[in-house]
């Protein structure tokens, strides 16, 4: 391997089961259903502060996946509080969390040609969790290409706690336009 980055250590492992004739295919092909549209998932919407964030949040946390930095953005007021690295979200969560007021909002987002056979991002209970501890408030996540897991228990949480979990389109994100679930 030329470096140590997570995409470099599982394309190396998918080369060598594809030299013991192994073939990994991409995830959506056999979990289609773990993938959510743009829009809500659940009954809350991003507030208006929360908006504002993800919007300044949105295409710099775009420009660190590019770089292989990390998949996880907090922000706040217009401040981004924390940068996922090695640590892991959970952990840029309660960084993030730690250093904010507690109306900060996470973005989660994937590179913008991820290898769809392990390189995508994905939220569940542990993400709310992490979100809970840390006192953030929304969660903004690309759209179709972030795995959900366990999510009707994922939304029926964030909903009794009043956490809005979005998806955002590939344009980034659009307030004005209508979303249909």
């Amino acid at each position: 391997l030329t470096d140590r980055r997570d995409e470099s250590i599982l394309a190396g492992l998918a080369d060598l089961l594809a030299r013991a004739d192994i073939e990994l295919r991409p995830q959506s092909e056999w979990i289609p259903s773990l993938f959510a549209p743009p829009g809500p998932l659940g009954a809350c919407a991003p507030v208006v502060d929360q908006r504002r964030d993800i919007t300044i949040g949105w295409p710099i946390a775009k420009g660190m996946a590019e770089q292989g930095i990390g998949q996880t953005l907090v922000v706040e007021a217009g401040a981004v509080l924390a940068v996922e690295a090695i640590e892991g979200t959970d952990a840029a969560l309660r960084r993030g969390g730690m250093l904010g007021g507690g109306r900060s909002s996470a973005i989660k987002v994937a590179r913008s040609d991820p290898d769809r056979r392990f390189d995508l991002p994905a939220i569940g209970l542990g993400t709310l969790e992490a979100m809970e501890e840390a006192g953030i408030g929304a969660l903004a996540f690309e759209a179709s290409c972030t795995i959900i897991l366990d999510r009707d228990e994922l939304v029926a949480r964030a909903d009794s706690r009043g956490i809005p979990l979005v998806g955002i389109g590939p344009g980034g994100p659009d307030w004005e336009r209508r979303i249909d679930r």
